[in-house]
């Protein structure tokens, strides 16, 4: 702030010179005519002037003075002649004899006041200079923003007065909204000035100062809280992982099923055996060994099957638990079952092919054979009333082409809940009974049903063995 006035005071300034001031400050010490203290003429000459000074310092000087006031009458004796013997100077002081020193009315006054103090005494005048200004402006912007809300909300009631029939009610509305803003403008307080300002903030270091201590210890103790709960965070992490290796460990060399002989009385068992043995009377505990890299029949890859269903995909240790009941390794059922999966294709392939080679036999021996193999199958009405082949080879294989495709075209022309659909369809497809355009029909429909479920299990096959890989993966990433 003092540098804000010392800006500004130059600035008004500005057409004074230095030496000007200098004048200013001697006439104003002194209190004199300058040629009355010399004893000389206004229009005396530069030579009298120093005449007149060299025979006033051999009398004021303070060496052969004895007077009290020798040593000021001598400075301003030094003073009054740096001025007359100076001819800018000294027309300068002529001008001051005429006008006078500045007056009040002339910023230059109050620039030499300033001069003149001392720091605690211009700081205590910026103080209060500073306080007035704050008090003024906050009580302006206080007194503009009040004249702003009863402008705007002044003229939205006397808008919404014209366009609405409930005057009164609106106008007392919007009067008791402009009041109540009103009430939420801050006023200036005297606490909020800057004297005030500054006490609150030497009142607050001083408190920060003592607290110090207290809240150094209080950080002190919070970092450590902090450090105890990550040590026990890092701890209980440690101990998770540690029993998660101790789990997957246990699972790797989890021991093989056992199956316990109990040791019978009689002759057959006993015979041979050492005398610990018979004495003891103990169960006798013989692993089975595991077979690895045996051969596979069918029964165990049917069982293989069985165990996969029983142990679905998302059972935790699944191909373990099918290889403890199979009695093999779990990289040889894994094989497996991979294998398996890409045979689904090839076995379908092979049960088309046999499909139609016995399509292909001579007519007397597929005769014969549906002869041999006939049975009674249940009607709708509960009555074995008809007869049917039990293979459902033996009703595809008198069909042709063409009896299909006019089965097709029957089966669309009358769709179910029609009357008499079978008879109408077994006498649009020429050679055939109603019997045989059932059978083919039922025989088409297990065909399907038989492929759905070889594409299910090949699906499951499939994610059971996707499932296993990403367990290996996230099993080898832990590791």
């Amino acid at each position: 702030m003092r540098n804000l006035l010392l800006f500004i005071s130059f600035g008004l300034c500005v057409a004074w010179e230095s030496f000007e001031l200098e004048i200013f400050d001697v006439v104003e010490e002194v209190n004199r005519n300058f040629y009355e203290f010399l004893d000389v003429a206004p229009d005396a000459s530069s030579a009298d002037i120093k005449k007149a000074y060299r025979k006033l310092s051999l009398q004021l000087h303070p060496d052969k003075n004895d007077k009290p006031d020798a040593e000021a009458q001598f400075r301003n004796l030094v003073a009054i002649y740096e001025i007359l013997k100076d001819e800018k100077k000294r027309l300068r002081y002529d001008r001051v004899l005429v006008e006078g020193l500045p007056n009040w009315r002339n910023p230059l006054y109050y620039y030499r006041r300033y001069r003149k103090m001392g720091g605690i005494e211009t700081s205590i005048w910026l103080i209060v200079l500073t306080s007035i200004i704050q008090f003024a402006v906050s009580w302006t912007a206080y007194w503009e923003k009040k004249f702003e809300i009863r402008e705007v909300l002044g003229s939205k009631a006397k808008k919404q007065k014209k366009q609405s029939k409930k005057k009164g009610t609106i106008q007392d509305e919007e009067i008791d909204l402009v009041e109540e803003e009103i009430k939420q403008i801050p006023k200036p307080r005297v606490w909020d000035l800057v004297p005030f300002l500054c006490i609150r903030l030497c009142i607050w270091t001083a408190k920060f100062i003592v607290s110090t201590p207290q809240l150094y210890k209080a950080y002190q103790e919070e970092k450590q809280k902090k450090e105890e709960k990550a040590k026990i965070e890092e701890e209980e992490r440690l101990e998770e992982e540690r029993r998660v290796k101790e789990i997957d460990a246990e699972r790797k060399h989890r021991k093989k099923k056992t199956h316990k002989f109990e040791e019978r009385n009689g002759d057959i068992y006993s015979a041979g055996l050492p005398p610990s043995v018979e004495e003891s009377g103990s169960v006798i505990v013989r692993p089975e060994p595991v077979i690895s890299g045996g051969f596979w029949t069918d029964e165990d890859i049917a069982e293989l099957v069985k165990l996969m269903k029983k142990y679905p995909p998302g059972v935790p240790a699944r191909w373990e638990k099918i290889a403890e009941v199979m009695n093999r390794t779990v990289a040889e059922i894994t094989k497996i079952a991979y294998r398996e999966k890409n045979n689904i294709h090839r076995s379908e392939a092979r049960f088309e092919n046999a499909a139609e080679d016995k399509c292909n036999q001579p007519n007397e021996e597929k005769e014969d054979e549906t002869a041999l193999v006939k049975k009674k199958v249940k009607t709708k009405g509960g009555k074995f009333a008809q007869e049917a082949l039990s293979s459902d080879a033996a009703a595809d294989c008198n069909w042709s082409q063409k009896q299909q495709k006019a089965l097709e075209t029957a089966l669309g022309q009358y769709p179910k809940g029609s009357l008499e659909r079978w008879d109408k369809v077994a006498k649009a497809v020429p050679g055939k009974t109603k019997e045989e355009c059932m059978l083919r029909i039922r025989y088409l429909a297990e065909l399907i049903r038989k492929k759905k479920e070889e594409e299910e299990e090949e699906r499951k096959v499939n994610e059971s063995l996707q499932e296993d890989e990403n367990m290996k993966e996230s099993q080898s990433d832990e590791s």
